[in-house]
């Protein structure tokens, strides 16, 4: 299973956070990867979404995927 694009844009927010929290280089530094390698995948998972979208000749959007859910 594939992370949204959203989930890793939220996972990478909470990384800068802690990277602007830290107090210890080595902290800062593996928070500051670590929310890089966050905007890597959400990079890619836009690709996949966008993929998706157009083979199937659908817009997702918040509502959908909310209707969907239901």
């Amino acid at each position: 299973m594939n992370p949204t694009s959203l989930l890793c844009r939220t996972q990478q927010a909470h990384h800068l956070a802690l990277a602007d929290a830290a107090t210890l280089d080595n902290s800062r530094d593996v928070a500051l990867r670590a929310a890089n390698a966050w905007a890597k995948e959400a990079t890619d998972a836009e690709r996949r979404e966008k993929r998706q979208e157009h083979s199937r000749g659908v817009t997702v959007t918040p509502e959908s995927e909310d209707i969907a859910g239901e």
